[in-house]
């Protein structure tokens, strides 16, 4: 006997926001320091959300577009796969690189 199961599983784990709004409400880095207007953020970043998308995904995701298959058994999660904070991963002229510092000896 055969069992197929129709399943998908996509999980997207977003890091806390290494920036925090000041008082002037100007972005600003970890070193308190204004970040660029380029900065990109949840604040900054595109999220859309097709029709017929469970409310659940419009609750908690962002920076995401979102749509129903064609079938619409399936939901479409798409990203540029860039995050939306502060990272060592962007190229050193972009306004959310940051340098990589360690954070213990292991």
């Amino acid at each position: 006997m055969k069992i197929f199961y129709n399943f998908n599983l996509i999980i997207i784990i977003l890091p806390a926001l290494l920036a925090c709004k000041g008082s002037n409400d100007q972005v600003l880095s970890s070193s308190n320091e204004p970040l660029n207007e380029d900065y990109y953020s949840l604040e900054t970043c595109e999220t859309s959300i097709g029709p017929g998308v469970p409310e659940f995904y419009s609750k908690f995701f962002k920076c995401v577009t979102i749509n129903m298959s064609e079938s619409g058994q399936y939901i479409n999660i798409y990203f540029n796969g860039t995050p939306p904070y502060l990272s060592w991963y962007y190229p050193v002229d972009d306004p959310n690189y940051t340098p990589w510092y360690s954070l213990g000896d292991n």
